[in-house]
């Protein structure tokens, strides 16, 4: 259980660096005459600790600076939404293409 407790300390700043990349964009989107109610921020909270922590584990494994994986993580949080939207058709034609590779041999 221990472990468990390291692990989530180990996490905790990335969820809260992606966290505060979706009030930033909340709070932009609010002066953009866009709805805001906590039910939105809420969403665009959730979304922007998913972005901000996938593009952390993408990047843990990288010799990039601490400084870019760390301002990934923010403006992943930021533009969870259209980041995340990149990421998957980036994943989808990956996927697409491995499998019309296979098909071929």
């Amino acid at each position: 259980m221990k472990h468990l407790f390291d692990g989530f300390r180990d996490f905790l700043p990335v969820l809260l660096l992606g966290a505060f990349g979706g009030i930033a964009r909340t709070i932009a989107g609010k002066r953009r005459n866009e709805p805001l109610s906590l039910w939105i921020l809420l969403q665009e909270i959730v979304l922007a600790v998913f972005a901000g922590l996938v593009i952390h584990l993408l990047l843990s494994e990288t010799d990039l600076w601490e400084s870019v994986k760390t301002a990934s993580v923010a403006l992943a949080g930021y533009s969870s939404r259209s980041g995340l939207a990149l990421l998957h058709t980036a994943f989808i034609r990956h996927v697409r293409e491995v499998a019309t590779e296979k098909d071929r041999q």
